[in-house]
């Protein structure tokens, strides 16, 4: 049988060159994608329970809002600027919106937002003793844990400026 290639004809001082440069080439593409690609992160507590548990692995989509804004409903992973901390919340109005937090309820621009993802009876209230109204700017992004009792949220911290976004949460 006749090869098309026998690497035995290569010399050997190019057959290691060859190989040094792939594990050269296969560390910097692990490192380009860890930096600007994909991301890991683990769930430290309990502010998006039941649908993120405490301890629970995540691989962060650090490329798709290079290419486009955050969507309602999109579970985003990003830092404070006092903070090195990665938070993991759920995105719930864009730059423009009104929010209110009235009655336990989420109101964004005059309707009851729907929110399939919380448990059954969850209630939002709004951190203060009466109800409260946000309005968010531009480049900024109105984040809700889904465990609402038990989440610092952009109800404390207010709006998050978009160029503090990581990435998306897609596992």
């Amino acid at each position: 049988m006749r090869r098309l290639f026998d690497y035995r004809q290569v010399p050997r001082h190019v057959r290691t060159r060859i190989l040094a440069w792939m594990v050269v080439g296969s560390v910097l593409s692990y490192f380009a994608c860890s930096r600007f690609l994909i991301g890991m992160g683990q769930v430290d507590g309990q502010s998006m329970w039941p649908n993120l548990e405490d301890g629970e692995r995540l691989v962060i989509n650090r490329a798709i809002y290079l290419m486009r804004d955050p969507r309602p409903g999109e579970v985003v992973a990003f830092r404070l600027p006092d903070d090195d901390d990665l938070l993991v919340k759920r995105v719930v109005a864009l730059p423009g919106d009104l929010v209110r937090i009235r009655a336990g309820r989420v109101i964004v621009n005059g309707r009851v937002l729907a929110e399939p993802y919380l448990p059954s009876g969850a209630f939002t209230f709004s951190r203060a003793m009466h109800d409260r109204s946000f309005r968010i700017a531009d480049g900024c992004f109105f984040v809700l844990g889904d465990n609402r009792q038990a989440s610092e949220d952009s109800r404390l911290f207010g709006a998050v400026a978009r160029d503090r976004l990581v990435g998306r949460i897609v596992l």
